[in-house]
């Protein structure tokens, strides 16, 4: 993960949510009862989701907002001995704000969500233009600084419509692709507002990630662009463009879905097919940027195994994924029980293995060091580390093993 904030998430596609006539749901759960949930993401110390009535819930940190909630009443600090003590959440906080969603995306420090109406919202940290140029008068206190900040959601500027929206970018319903904030490695892009990535390329989805982005066309082929030095841009070289200049992945793959990580990327093609490329998970030629000896690949590189998968996503430095059987699969770095093994005595895995829990997931979604996973009947579950109540169970205890999310308060 680098210090930019934003983390990769699980592409988030979501049926629009049951409203009446205002656009208001029809009727959200009271925190007495349990929300079905219709899609999940995670962020690096945060979690959030949406009820398939279209509202949205967020747990973990909420250092920046990005909880989308003032009501946070437990407290976390940065580590130990820090003399930074801020509101978090071990359960779920409504992170509405009187709107109706489609889907969430939760970023490294801030969340953005799309609303019914393709309105785009984000809420969190806001010091790089992550609000996507909302201006925002609130300030939070990290250390010695104080920070950009908005804990309700913000308008993204330009009064864009989309059609489906990553944590920094989104594609409007005129299939043009914006990203803000320097997301996808795009440092280059002027000001904090919406910026177009390529006028020439229409894509379908986006996905963000740490410093670099990927899209999918309406045909299934894979363009990606920022950051290059691990070959997560999946171009057969380490080259890097000056400006975000979308390029093809190499091959003849078509595409269902794409999901970034921190410096790689993972694709589903429409067989079920996994392919992964960019540093270390799978890789076997040696990068030739800062870590020599890190292993990358800089073509798609096939999961190991014969799977088909439903979904896929990638995280900080490992990925998950559901089998058309609706089974949980994750591999790669597992230092904190990430990996859903039960133990986290095993550092990490170089092929999938299987989340152990007697549960039938519909998706799944990898974070930095703690994963989400949505049942076939939208239950969510986490596993991984909890310092920040991330976990959603209602205590600070990390587990190697899915744990159910507690009601909302």
């Amino acid at each position: 993960m680098s210090l930019r904030p934003h983390l990769p998430v699980l592409l988030s596609v979501a049926a629009a949510a049951a409203a009446g006539p205002s656009g208001r749901p029809a009727r959200w759960p009271t925190p007495s009862e349990t929300p079905t949930y219709q899609a999940v993401s995670v962020g690096a110390s945060h979690t959030c989701a949406v009820t398939t009535s279209g509202e949205a819930f967020c747990w973990g940190s909420n250092l920046y907002g990005e909880l989308g909630s003032a009501a946070a009443a437990e407290r976390c600090s940065l580590y130990h001995g820090s003399r930074t003590v801020y509101p978090c959440s071990s359960t779920p906080l409504s992170a509405s704000g009187g709107l109706t969603f489609q889907s969430v995306s939760a970023g490294a420090d801030y969340t953005c969500g799309l609303a019914t109406d393709g309105a785009a919202y984000c809420w969190g940290r806001n010091d790089i233009g992550q609000l996507g140029g909302g201006s925002t008068t609130e300030r939070c206190r990290v250390e010695d600084s104080s920070v950009p900040c908005s804990a309700v959601p913000v308008a993204v500027a330009g009064g864009l419509t989309f059609r489906s929206v990553d944590a920094g970018c989104g594609v409007t319903t005129g299939d043009f692709t914006y990203c803000w904030g320097g997301a996808g490695g795009a440092d280059t892009l002027p000001g904090a507002g919406p910026v177009p990535v390529s006028r020439r390329l229409i894509f379908r989805v986006v996905s963000v990630g740490d410093t670099h982005a990927c899209g999918l066309t309406p045909r299934g082929e894979a363009y990606c662009w920022g950051r290059n030095e691990y070959g997560q841009l999946g171009t057969g070289s380490f080259d890097t463009l000056p400006q975000p200049s979308p390029l093809r992945v190499a091959g003849a793959h078509l595409f269902a879905s794409l999901s970034v990580g921190a410096n790689y990327t993972c694709g589903l093609t429409t067989g079920g097919v996994g392919f992964c490329w960019g540093i270390n998970l799978l890789g076997r030629q040696r990068c030739t940027y800062e870590i020599p000896r890190t292993a990358c690949a800089t073509t798609p590189m096939r999961l190991p195994g014969a799977l088909a998968f439903r979904s896929v996503s990638a995280g900080d430095a490992y990925a998950c994924g559901v089998t058309a059987g609706d089974v949980a699969l994750c591999w790669g770095e597992n230092d904190s029980g990430q990996l859903g093994l039960g133990s986290d005595s095993t550092d990490r895995s170089t092929t999938p293995e299987r989340v152990r829990a007697a549960l039938s997931f519909r998706s799944v979604s990898a974070g930095r060091y703690h994963t989400c996973a949505l049942t076939v009947d939208g239950v969510a579950y986490c596993w991984g580390r909890n310092s920040n109540g991330q976990l959603g169970s209602g205590s600070m205890t990390r587990s190697a093993t899915p744990v159910r999310v507690s009601d909302p308060r």
